[in-house]
This record gives C-alpha cells, sequence and structure tokens, in this order.
C-alpha cells in the first residue's frame, strides 16, 4: 500500500508539473488510518502489518505531506501527532 500511495502521489506530481502549477499550488495528501491487516508493507525499519481499525500505531499512523512553496521553504518532518481539526480553519 505505501509503494502504491507513493506512486499515485508521483502521479499527481506530475500531472502539476506538467501544467506548470506546481509552485502555485498547495497540495496536501493524507490518509484516514491503516491499510487491512491482510496487507504488509517493508519499510526501512521493519515489515509493517496493516492495523485497520485498530487505535495501535500502525492502525492511525498515516501520512501528510503539504506542499505550499509560498509559505515552506524547506522540508520538515514531524513526528507529533497532528489533529486535523487544526486544518479546518485554513480550509
Amino acid at each position: 500500500m505505501m509503494t502504491y500511495t507513493d506512486k499515485i502521489l508521483g502521479k499527481i506530481w506530475d500531472k502539476l508539473k506538467e501544467q506548470g502549477i506546481e509552485d502555485q499550488t498547495i497540495l496536501i495528501f493524507t490518509a484516514d488510518n491503516g491499510t487491512h491487516r491482510s496487507i504488509y508493507s517493508r519499510t526501512t525499519e521493519r515489515v509493517v502489518r496493516g492495523a485497520k481499525g485498530n487505535t495501535i500505531s500502525d492502525g492511525v499512523r498515516v501520512p501528510l505531506l503539504i506542499h505550499w512553496p509560498e509559505k515552506l521553504k524547506r522540508s520538515r518532518r514531524y513526528e507529533g501527532l497532528i489533529e486535523f481539526s487544526d486544518f479546518f480553519a485554513t480550509l
């Protein structure tokens, strides 16, 4: 699932670049929860078994990617908890 998600996100990014609008577009990408328990994904650190519907880390830890060139000048990685209601006023 991680590989497929990366592939789809790459297609979206390529289309923005093709249209020449990647620097004028705020791209926000996230997911709702983990993958099905029958799916195993290999990361650089370990093999992750899907935990959709579970409240353990692998069930609730999902990606959040924001590309906003006007405001975000450098890449950052944040490992803390994100609350989506914090985005409500912005969106």
